[in-house]
């Protein structure tokens, strides 16, 4: 019986034999998904929630994020937490060193 994880990774593998789009997919997505982030994480919450430092509407999407990779595959689930880690690492770097909104810089990269 063949895992999820191994059905999905191969079905991503089959349309990813060129090398131009892996180099793409390495570059673009990363960028994709950290846009994609601050965005969301720019949405205002409701006052009840803003007493809570770093608690936005990116937070449920995240855990529940996790929680499928975790059923997919504890591993896999590993490296995304890291990158997302580092995905929200730059998004409170940014929103403590300068001042164009967060959701206007992350435009900039979904716009093109």
């Amino acid at each position: 019986m063949t895992r999820k994880i191994d059905t999905l990774l191969a079905e991503y593998g089959e349309s990813h034999q060129n090398p131009t789009n892996k180099l793409v997919h390495w570059i673009c997505v990363p960028v994709i998904v950290w846009s994609l982030m601050a965005l969301i994480w720019s949405i205002p919450v409701p006052a009840v929630f803003r007493p809570v430092p770093n608690l936005t509407w990116l937070t449920p999407i995240l855990l529940a994020a996790i929680l499928y990779y975790i059923v997919v595959s504890w591993r896999l689930a590993v490296g995304v937490l890291v990158c997302l880690i580092i995905c929200l690492c730059l998004i409170v770097y940014y929103q403590a060193s300068f001042t164009l909104p967060l959701w206007q810089f992350a435009l900039s990269f979904l716009e093109r």
